[in-house]
């Protein structure tokens, strides 16, 4: 379907065409507890927990959201 604006990346015939990158910061230990929080607003998941997926992952927020929904 056609759009009312051009986008920033125009589709071209090459794989990468029309993605746009979007970087991200990390996420903090307490930003990481937050996701978690938001998640489970009972509390039940450890805070080990939390801190462990931070290592895991480096405070990248898709794997911080994506094991926060997990757990």
């Amino acid at each position: 379907p056609e759009t009312a604006h051009r986008a920033p990346c125009p589709r071209g015939t090459s794989v990468g065409s029309g993605i746009l990158a979007v970087e991200l910061t990390p996420l903090s230990p307490a930003q990481t507890r937050g996701a978690f929080d938001r998640y489970d607003p009972a509390g039940r998941t450890p805070a080990e927990l939390a801190r462990a997926v931070h290592r895991l992952t480096g405070g990248r927020p898709l794997g911080v959201v994506l094991l926060g929904r997990a757990a």
